[in-house]
């Protein structure tokens, strides 16, 4: 399970072993039968089905698209689709492991919505190094508290689970979150149909699904891989509600708004979908994350997260504590190598005379890892606002820094801040330039 390659062998065996037949295929497992198919060349890209009660068939219109520049390989969870009623215990995350590793592919990047969207992030807790990347689209959250319009609707739909799949179809039929699909009234009829080949099978045990133990809500703040939340404009308000959850817990997550889409983006509005995404799927590199680097890299954001407790608590000594003798830093195109001595007359003058009222990140901060794992560079921005004391009185300001800070693992293995290169532009700079 756990695979370190170079970034020279990753490339070539991710070339060498993508060029996959474009058919359904069948993966025997001791839990049962688990259909897949794939489509295209090039970096892994798995798309889960499960999501709304279909299968992976609701990634159709987006595969098209995707294939074109990705390998796709379309899942069917147990009991869904073409993949049989599960035979013994098992797990969705693993599941999709078991994939790759009958493909011989050392990790992949890994897609689904609602249900599946919540498989995706198990998937990135549970095998980081497996992971690339996660796309999840309005993603279940066990234990999410819902809002009382909610909880009432899920009632709804609950019941018309019970009663069958023409019911359940029916009650989402009007519903104007599930699946709108405003400028595709045709996915509306395939997706009904999906679900109707949903409700036919028949039941499977739900007490063999291992279910995640600690659940993924308590765990959000552990992802490690990078995360890309998608979500309907459309999508009913408490799915906009559970994305702002993660994003609390999870600052690095980016976010995005596919417009003409409710609950089931992918189907409602694939291009829509394909468009806001591709950034995010091209700038993942496809380099597999190691459980070292998962590591090192949530050490390095642990880190930066601690220079901004230090900056906000006027902790002199705690930000010094890590530092080395010399700091490289440029203010304003200008280097200058202070001395410990000079970096602590510095500090103290400037923390103890600001009084921040803002201190936030204006994007989610950068983590680079050189491939031994020896050195480190955490690159991030921030808006600062608040009051300084200076000779003639008080004075406020508004400030964006841009850093690169420098990490060095030392004899003990432990990441040390070499220094940083910074550079600072006050708001009516910024605003004039």
């Amino acid at each position: 399970m756990e695979r370190r390659l170079s970034s020279a062998i990753t490339f070539c065996v991710l070339i060498l072993l993508c060029a996959v037949p474009a058919e359904a295929e069948i993966l025997s497992t001791p839990a049962g039968d688990l259909a897949y198919e794939t489509r295209g060349e090039g970096c892994p890209l798995v798309l889960v089905g499960g999501g709304s009660a279909m299968d992976a068939r609701q990634w159709q219109a987006a595969r098209d698209l995707l294939a074109e520049r990705f390998l796709t390989i379309s899942i069917d969870p147990r009991s869904v689709g073409r993949s049989a009623n599960p035979r013994a215990p098992y797990a969705d995350a693993d599941d999709l492991v078991a994939v790759l590793d009958h493909l011989g592919l050392p990790a992949a990047i890994f897609a689904g919505g609602s249900a599946a969207g919540a498989t995706v992030l198990e998937v990135a807790l549970a095998h980081p190094e497996r992971v690339i990347g996660a796309v999840a689209v309005a993603p279940f959250l066990a234990g999410f508290e819902p809002s009382p319009e909610m909880a009432d609707r899920m009632g709804r739909f609950g019941a018309a689970v019970q009663a069958g799949g023409a019911a359940f179809v029916e009650l989402v039929r009007d519903d104007p979150h599930f699946l709108p699909a405003p400028e595709r009234p045709e996915a509306r009829e395939a997706a009904w149909q999906l679900i109707r080949e949903t409700f036919a099978r028949p039941a499977a045990d739900p007490s063999l699904a291992r279910e995640p133990d600690p659940p993924v809500l308590s765990r959000l703040d552990e992802i490690v891989p990078p995360l890309l939340l998608v979500v309907g404009e459309l999508d009913h308000p408490d799915i906009f509600r559970r994305l702002d959850t993660i994003e609390a817990a999870l600052p690095s997550a980016q976010r995005v708004t596919v417009p003409a889409a409710g609950h089931t983006v992918a189907m409602e509005n694939p291009q829509g979908f394909v468009d806001a995404t591709l950034p995010f799927l091209h700038g993942l590199g496809c380099s597999p994350f190691s459980p070292e680097r998962a590591a090192a890299r949530a050490e390095l954001l642990h880190l930066h997260a601690e220079a901004i407790r230090f900056h906000l608590e006027n902790d002199v000594d705690g930000w010094l504590e890590g530092e080395r003798p010399v700091q490289i830093v440029a203010s304003r195109g200008e280097l200058v190598f202070p001395t410990a001595a000079q970096r602590r007359s510095m500090r103290e003058g400037y923390l103890g005379a600001t009084e921040f009222s803002v201190y936030r990140d204006l994007v989610p901060p950068v983590v680079r890892l050189a491939y031994d794992l020896s050195q480190g560079w955490l690159m991030a921005q921030v808006e600062v606002e608040g009051v300084q004391q200076t000779e003639s009185g008080e004075e406020s300001f508004r400030w964006v820094w841009a850093w690169v800070e420098l990490f060095e693992r030392d004899e003990d293995g432990d990441w040390v801040w070499v220094g940083n290169v910074s550079n600072s532009l006050p708001q009516t700079d910024r605003e004039e330039g």
